[in-house]
């Protein structure tokens, strides 16, 4: 089964726009030799999340672009558009951190991984 590993991110104000925010997501996408033998057609998307104490705050998602493997792995990376009414759940700074989901549309495997990293956002 395919797996994700080396997941960073950032967040950041776009260019012309104050309040509009773009979380760029990268990470490390392998494969089985016989995932890519075959040339199985596989999607990714990530979730934004806002660590909270009690309950984290869904916040925004990217991506679920679909591509097919010819090496192993495959650097890959998802953007996440969002605004700063979205990102400021909290008083001070935003806890955020990202889960990407790798699916195999061929055969319905899904792996997905939480990033290790926190970023702290001033918002």
């Amino acid at each position: 089964m395919a797996s994700i590993s080396n997941i960073q991110f950032s967040a950041k104000k776009s260019a012309g726009d104050d309040r509009a925010w773009v979380v760029e997501v990268r990470y490390d996408a392998s494969f089985l030799a016989d995932e890519l033998s075959k040339k199985y057609q596989f999607s990714d998307h990530c979730e934004l999340y806002d660590d909270d104490p009690s309950f984290d705050d869904y916040l925004a998602s990217g991506g679920n672009i679909s591509f097919v493997p010819t090496t192993s792995p495959v650097k890959r990376v998802i953007t996440i558009d969002t605004t700063e009414t979205t990102l400021d759940t909290d008083v001070g700074n935003e806890e955020l951190y990202v889960i990407v989901f790798l699916k195999n549309q061929t055969t319905g495997e899904e792996v997905n991984r939480k990033s290790d990293k926190i970023l702290s956002l001033p918002v």
